[in-house]
């Protein structure tokens, strides 16, 4: 059987709450008050176990226990303004650098993943939020290093092909392609694979 998913683990933990201790307490602005595991162990619904904690009580347990991922997400609900968010993100980021994720970790994440898509307004979001920003220089050339030698997967490939399919790159953007290859010149092999893609979805000698 699998396991039950966190929200329905934190919605019995809940239950559990209320049947020992009564109505759960609501803060000064009349939110509910979250139910907290004290040994960090989100299974273990034991009525010792659990503490009705506000949410900002929430956030600083967790922010001060080091388990970053639940107090990003709790600090989410919290009424913080943009430069308070990006001093805790900037705190994450210092705690985090350096640690790499382990196997069965990653493994965890990529299984819970796997099939979903994210909400369309959720999308929508992101990319007008990201509208405009660049990365800094240090960090694009990481990514560079990272990827370079790898390749996508056959399926990711269709997927970007599909995403770009119809649309069309803005002059400005033709301008800085066009100045980036100036004295550039296409591998032998790379332009063999393109024209050959191209006859066979046949727009091979066609004028754009």
């Amino acid at each position: 059987m699998k396991k039950a998913s966190r929200t329905l683990e934190a919605k019995r933990a809940r239950r559990i709450w209320r049947k020992h201790n009564g109505p759960i307490p609501v803060d000064e602005r009349g939110v509910s008050f979250d139910i907290h595991h004290r040994d960090g162990d989100w299974h273990n619904n034991a009525p010792e176990n659990l503490q009705a904690l506000s949410v900002l009580e929430h956030y600083r347990v967790h922010f001060a226990q080091g388990d970053w991922a639940a107090a990003w997400y709790i600090s989410k609900r919290l009424n913080l303004s943009t430069d308070d968010y990006e001093a805790i993100r900037a705190k994450i980021s210092v705690a985090l650098k350096g640690r790499v994720m382990s196997p069965e970790w990653r493994g965890r994440i990529s299984a819970a993943l796997t099939g979903r898509k994210a909400d369309p307004a959720v999308v929508a979001k992101q990319r007008a939020a990201n509208l405009g920003r660049k990365h800094v220089p240090e960090f694009g050339q990481k990514i560079s290093a990272r990827q370079l030698g790898t390749k996508a997967s056959p399926e990711a490939r269709r997927n970007m092909s599909l995403a770009h399919q119809g649309r069309k790159h803005s002059p400005e953007t033709r301008a800085k392609m066009s100045e980036i290859r100036v004295g550039k010149y296409r591998d032998p092999d790379a332009t063999r694979r393109m024209v050959k893609t191209r006859r066979a979805n046949g727009s091979y000698g066609k004028k754009k």
